[in-house]
C-alpha cells in the first residue's frame, strides 16, 4: 500500500489554521510561521543529535502522514519546561517517558520512511548517546525496584492482616538488612570489576607514558606564558568557562561556543608561530598530539609513575572536559 507524505509547510498550516486564515496577508503569515517552526524543530532535532537530511528529499521535508502528529507535538511542545530540558541539553532533568516519546516516534518515522536499517541503527546511537538514554532508563528500572521494596517493607510494618508480632518484624527487619549488606557488596564489586576490565582493557590498547614524558618542552612553556599574558585569549576562555556554567540553549551555546574556540585556535597559532620547532626537543606527549588524528585522553592514577594515552575515547560529556 502506497504511504502518504506531508510536508512542514502542510504541517504548519494545520497548526496555526486560525492564526493564518484571519491574518491580513495569509501567505505572508503562514510564512513567517514556517520559518519559526523550522527554526525550533531544527532546534530539538539537532539537541538531540538526529539527522534532519533523513527527513527531506530534494531539499523539501517529507515526512509520512501518521507521523505528523509528532511533529506537531514537538512544535507546539517547544515551549514547555520537558522541551527546554532537551533543547538545553538536560537529558538528565527530563522525564524518561518523555524523552522515549520523542526518541522512540522519530525511529519510528524513519521506519515509515524507509530507511535502511544499518542508518537507523546508527541513528539511534547517536541519539541515545546525546541523551545517556539508556544509561537513564537503567537507573529508574533500578530507582523503582528499590522505592518499591521500601513501599513493601514499610506495609509489612504497619499493616495488621499480617499479624505479625513485635519480635516477628525485628526478625523480619534484621534479615532484610544482613540482605541489604549483601546487595551493596555485590553492587560495588559489580563496578570494581566492571573498572578493572576497562583498566586493563586501556593499559594494553594504549601508549604506556611515564609523567616526565608528559611534561611540556621549554617552547611549549614559553608559548603557554604568552598565552597567558594574552588579553584577548584569557577573556575569551573565561567566558567559555562561563557559558558551560550556564549554557542556556544548546543551539545558541553550540554556536556562540564554536565562535570563541574557533578565535582561541587563531590567537594560539598566531603566538605559537613566533617560537620555531624543534622535534629534537619535543616530548612524547607533545609529538602525540601532533600526530594525533583525533581525540585521546590520559589515563592516569593518582600516585602511579605510568600512565596511558588512549585514543578509545568516550566523548558523550566531551563538553565537560572542554576546557
Amino acid at each position: 500500500m502506497a504511504r502518504d507524505y506531508v510536508n512542514l509547510r502542510q504541517i504548519v498550516k494545520y497548526i496555526h489554521e486560525n492564526d493564518i486564515e484571519n491574518h491580513p496577508s495569509p501567505e505572508d503569515r503562514l510564512k513567517k510561521l514556517y520559518d519559526t517552526d523550522n527554526e525550533h524543530l531544527l532546534e530539538v532535532l539537532n539537541a538531540v543529535n538526529f539527522c534532519v537530511d533523513l527527513l527531506k528529499e530534494d531539499g523539501e521535508y517529507r515526512i509520512p502522514r501518521e507521523d505528523g502528529e509528532l511533529i506537531e507535538w514537538i512544535l507546539q511542545d517547544y515551549t514547555s519546561p520537558e522541551m527546554k530540558h532537551i533543547r538545553k541539553g538536560e537529558f538528565g532533568q527530563v522525564d524518561i517517558e518523555y524523552t522515549y516519546r520523542l526518541l522512540d516516534g522519530l525511529d519510528k518515522m524513519l521506519r515509515h520512511l524507509g530507511v535502511d536499517a544499518e542508518t537507523i541503527m546508527a541513528q539511534q546511537q547517536v541519539m541515545n548517546t546525546k541523551t545517556g538514554f539508556h544509561i537513564s532508563v537503567r537507573m529508574w528500572n533500578i530507582q523503582y525496584e528499590l522505592m518499591r521494596m521500601l513501599h513493601d517493607m514499610t506495609a509489612y510494618m504497619k499493616m495488621p492482616t499480617f499479624n505479625l508480632t513485635y519480635n516477628n518484624r525485628v526478625d523480619y527487619l534484621d534479615q532484610a538488612m544482613d540482605i541489604t549488606e549483601e546487595y551493596v557488596k555485590e553492587v560495588r564489586e559489580a563496578f570494581t570489576k566492571i573498572w578493572k576490565e576497562r583498566k586493563a582493557y586501556v593499559e594494553a590498547h594504549s601508549i604506556p607514558i611515564t609523567l616526565e614524558e608528559m611534561e611540556f618542552s621549554r617552547r611549549s612553556i614559553e608559548i603557554i606564558n604568552v598565552l597567558h599574558e594574552n588579553e584577548e585569549y584569557m577573556t575569551i576562555r573565561r567566558q567559555l568557562s562561563e557559558m558551560k556554567t550556564d549554557k542556556g540553549f544548546l543551539k545558541k551555546y553550540v554556536k556562540e561556543r564554536r565562535k570563541k574556540e574557533k578565535r582561541l585556535v587563531e590567537i594560539f597559532r598566531e603566538e605559537s608561530s613566533k617560537f620555531p620547532i624543534d622535534v629534537q626537543s619535543m616530548t612524547k606527549i607533545e609529538k602525540i598530539m601532533c600526530l594525533a588524528e583525533g581525540s585521546f585522553s590520559i589515563h592516569y592514577e593518582g600516585g602511579a609513575q605510568q600512565a596511558y594515552v588512549t585514543f578509545d575515547v568516550d566523548t558523550s560529556n566531551w563538553d565537560d572536559y572542554m576546557l
